[in-house]
């Protein structure tokens, strides 16, 4: 079940890298009032190309590839200009210091920076959501309650750009009372995917039942919901934090490397 993984992130970087030589173009013909040279832009080519690698760099390092700010368009406008900012003035800092390479477009950089700002939140905000959106979603059910739970269903089921969304939501504690219609339940609704919080202490009972209908049956893909919450929101849900987690997962050694 892909959610966007690598081809997501090649696509958003393709697409950077567009709209910075278009922002660029964009920039000469409004600074200089005349359709940009080949002359005129291979003069600035060199140096803009080097800061085209700084500035992914850049949205790299602020998280603007990670799943987060691919999906959640409140957190995306505020890392866009933060980081744009950041951009302009790593290139006014690069113009400065080397005074060599010919040019130093100080009123450039500024309209650059309008330019490159509208042109970005147009290709997060608007562009990419539309080629990125599936063209169907399957209807998928949970098992599992609390926070978390209801964290993972809302960010799903309010971004269309998942390829699923949760149609029934119910509990464990509901299921061990009656599976009988919880299955109908599935059936109605059309239910291809059933996500479940198999850590949790009441869905152990109701796990054979699960197990017959998605590995014996068939009827239905199997997620597990906290390899589902990573996956989406690029961590590990708190209520996993256990000492067995830390157990499995922490290392002690190769601290000196990681941290340089």
């Amino acid at each position: 079940m892909p959610f966007g993984g690598r081809k997501a992130t090649v696509l958003l970087f393709i697409g950077d890298i567009g709209v910075f030589a278009f922002s660029l173009w964009v920039t000469l013909l409004l600074r200089y009032g005349t359709w940009p040279s080949p002359e005129m832009l291979a003069l600035h080519a060199g140096p803009f190309l080097a800061l085209f690698a700084l500035w992914t760099l850049v949205f790299y390092m602020a998280g603007l590839y990670g799943k987060q700010v691919i999906r959640f368009k409140t957190e995306l406008w505020g890392a866009i200009l933060r980081t744009q900012v950041l951009n302009i003035v790593l290139a006014a800092l690069f113009f400065f210091l080397t005074p060599q390479i010919g040019i130093t477009p100080k009123t450039n950089l500024a309209i650059y920076l309008v330019v490159s700002l509208v042109g970005i939140c147009l290709w997060r905000l608007v562009l990419y959501p539309r080629i990125s959106k599936p063209s169907a979603r399957l209807s998928a059910a949970i098992i599992g309650e609390g926070p978390e739970v209801e964290e993972l269903v809302t960010e799903v089921n309010s971004n269309a750009r998942y390829p699923f969304q949760f149609m029934v939501v119910t509990s464990a504690q509901n299921l061990q009372k009656d599976f009988t219609s919880f299955v109908h339940e599935l059936k109605d609704h059309g239910i291809s995917l059933l996500v479940v919080d198999a850590e949790h202490d009441t869905a152990r009972a109701v796990l054979p039942a699960i197990y017959q209908l998605a590995f014996v049956e068939r009827r239905l893909q199997f997620a597990d919901f906290y390899r589902m919450y990573e996956e989406v929101f690029d961590r590990v849900p708190l209520s996993l934090l256990r000492y067995d987690w830390f157990l499995k997962n922490i290392s002690l050694q190769g601290q000196g490397v990681y941290a340089f």
